[in-house]
This record gives C-alpha cells, structure tokens and sequence, in this order.
C-alpha cells in the first residue's frame, strides 16, 4: 500500500528545493546544514518507492536498498566503516538488535565529520520480494534522538558562529530589531546603520532582479570609523548586521561561506 502522506511530503520538498548537484551526486548537506545525520535520514524518510541510495561524504560511502521510508539490505560500504562489513548483502531487520545497532553507528560515523553529504539515488537491482520487514526511519531517529520535523535555522547558527568576534548585533525577528551588546552606544549606532539602510539594500537587489531570499552577505569596511565594521546578511526572509573589527571580516565571511552555501 502506497503512504500517500509520504508521497506528497516528497513532491513539496522537491517542488521547493534547488538541488546541487557534486561529482554526481546531490549535496543534502554542506557539512553544517542541514545537520549531515539528519539530512541522511531525512533523504531516507522520503523514500517510499524501491531504490538504492548510495550517501557519501569525503571518501566514506553507504549504499542501501531503500523502500517504504525502511533500509532493507546494506549494499556496499566503504572500508573505513568496519562496523558495517559483516553486513554487506544481507537483508536488515531492527528485531535484530545487532544489526540495528551496526547500521546505526555506520551511518553516524559517515556523517561524523564536517564533509559536504552527497547522495545518488538509482533504481534498486534487488529483485524480488523480501520477507524481512526492514529498518523504519523513525526507529533510528528514535535510537539517534533526532526529530526530523526540526527545521535548521542558518541564521541562528551563523549569529552564534560569530558571536565571539562581534561587539554588538541586531537580528530582525518578527518585524523588530532584537540587539544584543554590551555597549548600548554602539548598539543605537549600529540600529542607526541598519534602519536607515537595511530597506535601501534590499530594494537595490530587488531592482536588479536578484531575489531577497538569497543568501547575502555585505561588509561595510570602517562604517563606524575607529569603532571598526559593519556586516549585514539576510537569508530566507531573516536578517542580521553585526559590529565588528576590521580584521576579523575573513572569519566572519568564512563561517557565512560555510553555512549558507553547499
């Protein structure tokens, strides 16, 4: 019986999102956002038909027969990851404990480092019907701790990635300006900077046919003169413009590369 709620879930993600594609396969994760764990099992939760899914990151790979949101059979596995070797080839079930548990730590350790996540998705060779019932997503999101309905906040994690180089923030959320310093000084300043300026950068993408909803970022070397920089970004409808030195735009550009762009 086909789950029509699955189906349509997958055909809003895909209707919405703009895949990357890598050296073959699809970005799911830039190594940061989405978290790479979740990101695998979410890809493997909107898998309802019958196919093999190949997840990669850096040189280590997991490849498995996928159906109805279940892993049914571990295909092939890179040889770093030894726990999942005696597995390869054979039907999986999670009344097997030892088996849930293996596959459960390989997929952690694949996802354990920060490498962009790549997933090829073909049609399954397996034939056949399997009398195995399969490992369900939502019992390794269980065993894992994840809930898959939490959605990633970049612009929360980027606030938090600068946090300690920045001397004074403000972050639009619901329509005002929340700051956050320790010098209310240069927090006026700053709010000065951002509510005389911040409709102005916008409309001026909007105008040349850039969409507001893409990831911006914009440093303003010296705007406060010998209080140092400025550097305003806006994502998927968020904002925020953070004081800061002069030298430490690279780190703040760097951490912004990370998390906004696969």
């Amino acid at each position: 019986m086909i789950d029509e709620r699955a189906v349509a879930k997958k055909l809003t993600i895909l209707a919405g999102e703009k895949p990357v594609f890598r050296n073959g396969g699809r970005v799911i994760s830039n190594g940061i956002l989405p978290p790479p764990l979740t990101a695998v099992l979410e890809e493997i939760d909107n898998t309802v038909l019958k196919r093999r899914l190949t997840f990669r990151a850096g040189d280590s790979f997991l490849s498995f027969v996928v159906a109805g949101r279940r892993l049914m059979n571990l295909v092939a596995a890179s040889p770093d990851l030894s726990m999942a070797q005696p597995l390869v080839g054979t039907a999986l079930s999670h009344d097997d404990e030892e088996t849930f548990e293996a596959v459960a730590a390989a997929i952690v350790a694949l996802t354990d480092d920060p490498h962009p996540v790549l997933v090829e998705s073909a049609q399954s060779e397996e034939g056949g019907v399997h009398t195995n019932i399969g490992i369900p997503v939502d019992h390794m999101t269980e065993l894992m701790g994840i809930d898959l309905a939490d959605r990633p906040q970049p612009m929360q994690h980027f606030i938090e990635a600068c946090e300690h180089v920045c001397s004074a923030c403000l972050y639009w959320v619901g329509g005002v300006w929340i700051g956050q310093s320790d010098d209310d000084a240069l927090l006026s300043r700053l709010r000065g900077i951002a509510e005389g300026q911040w409709d102005r950068f916008r409309d001026a993408y909007g105008k040349n046919g850039h969409s507001v909803e893409t990831p911006r970022l914009i440093i303003l070397d010296r705007a406060l003169g010998e209080d140092g920089s400025v550097t305003a970004t806006w994502a998927h409808g968020e904002f925020a413009i953070f004081a800061h030195e002069q030298s430490d735009a690279a780190e703040i550009h760097d951490s912004w590369r990370r998390i906004f762009t696969f």
